[in-house]
């Protein structure tokens, strides 16, 4: 059986050496590599931490001006920050929100604590 895959991509080498330097913690929020599946119409996806992570071709909707994912042009760009397909563009941040339960419940709690000790700044 034959299987539809792309060609594994990487982040660029100066951004993935940069990114390395972080902590293990830090380096999961971070896409560094993948692979395009187009038989089961997902990406698998590296994280900076070394564990993988799927993303369904369905996350990706067509943005306002009506541009569509390229699923068979994929990059990693940004420093890991950004999933490139074609000429179209997906922040990391929002596509670990939607998918990540983790990843959102300590965003989350973050932006809690940031409100909570602005509040008391005001006060």
């Amino acid at each position: 059986m034959s299987k539809n895959v792309g060609e594994l991509k990487i982040l660029d080498r100066d951004e993935l050496h940069n990114l390395m330097s972080l902590s293990t913690e830090k380096r999961h929020n971070y896409l560094i590599s993948g692979y395009t599946d187009f038989d089961n119409q997902h990406i698998m996806c590296f994280r900076g931490s070394g564990d993988s992570f799927v993303i369904p071709f369905s996350v990706f909707k067509p943005s306002g001006t009506g541009l569509e994912p390229d699923f068979t042009s994929l990059e990693f760009i940004d420093y890991g920050q950004t999933v490139k397909l074609g000429e179209y563009e997906a922040s990391v941040h929002g596509i670990l929100y939607d998918l990540d339960e983790s990843y959102r419940n300590k965003v989350d709690n973050d932006l809690n604590t940031w409100e909570g000790r602005q509040n008391n700044v005001r006060n």
